[in-house]
């Protein structure tokens, strides 16, 4: 299993794929990086082997189940503690909270940024978590400034939501780009 990938390979998990503690193990045992996102959310991930997930992409509802499933609590915190509590659980070095039209909260080696979401007259929102995972994980490949690719894939994902569809809304990076520059 993952025979052609190697260390420098990242395996995007969602919740929607069979097998998936056998495709985290076999991620972490080829050195590759193990980016989940639980979505969507039920009480058997609580068994996956968490610790193993290098990044983890969590929306406030998931994030505050993950957690209550790990304390056996039913209190609501907020982002900023639960990103602290998650990974003080879980381990995982690295988590992205999305928050909607809030924005979103990172925890990345122990620092939190928080981003505000840019405010566009939203069309249509499929595919407005997607892009900003994808874009996400595109600039901590392409960018070593974190807070530059918090800010792009939060941007990223306001313009896909000023259009309409799914995939077609989705910017390219020039676009994404040049409205940097504008903001």
């Amino acid at each position: 299993m993952l025979n052609h990938f190697s260390s420098r390979d990242t395996l995007v998990l969602q919740n929607e794929i069979n097998h998936l503690p056998l495709l985290i193990r076999a991620a972490k045992k080829r050195g590759m990086r193990v980016v989940f996102n639980p979505s969507p959310f039920d009480q058997t991930i609580l068994s996956y082997p968490l610790s193993q997930v290098d990044v983890l992409f969590v929306n406030e509802i998931e994030g505050n189940q993950l957690l209550s499933g790990a304390t056996k609590e039913e209190r609501k915190y907020s982002p900023v503690q639960t990103v602290q509590k998650l990974t003080k659980i879980y381990g995982i070095p690295h988590i992205i909270m999305t928050l909607g039209e809030t924005g979103s909260v990172v925890l990345h080696d122990g620092v939190i940024a928080a981003e505000p979401a840019i405010h566009t007259n939203a069309v249509d929102t499929t595919g407005a978590g997607d892009t900003f995972t994808g874009y996400y994980l595109a600039g901590l490949e392409s960018f070593e400034d974190h807070s530059f690719t918090h800010r792009l894939a939060s941007l990223a994902a306001s313009l896909t939501v000023s259009r309409k569809g799914a995939a077609t809304s989705i910017p390219y990076l020039h676009e994404v780009m040049s409205h940097m520059n504008l903001n």
